[in-house]
């Protein structure tokens, strides 16, 4: 009985997809709109999902800076970085199916590359 139990769970836990993001590219890409709807100032924009795009890309960067994956000024201001990750992700939207944190660190790393 425990074998089949065993095998069940084995089975169960390779045969889910297993997914270690919260965001891929496509629903960045919906909180992106949203976001620069509301730099232009648009009066429909969904400000709780434009903001979600920028605490989003502001988390990656925090949390990512210190790996010296990308080499960003110190003086680089959040609405700076969210515009930065906009561009890149609308230049690349092959992209969009990534995780969103890889195309945050994509696009800092296009920015601002460290020199060797």
């Amino acid at each position: 009985m425990k074998k089949c139990i065993y095998i069940a769970l084995i089975t169960a836990f390779f045969s889910t997809n297993a997914r270690a993001y919260f965001y891929d590219g496509n629903h960045l890409q919906k909180l992106m709109a949203e976001y620069q709807k509301a730099i232009r100032k648009d009066t429909t924009t969904d400000y709780s999902d434009a903001w979600a795009f920028r605490a989003y890309v502001i988390g990656v960067h925090d949390t990512v800076g210190h790996l010296e994956l990308y080499c960003s000024p110190s003086n680089l201001r959040e609405q700076q970085t969210a515009s930065i990750v906009a561009r890149f992700m609308e230049k690349n939207p092959a992209y969009w199916s990534k995780p969103g944190s890889d195309i945050v660190i994509a696009a800092m790393k296009e920015s601002f590359p460290c020199s060797e």
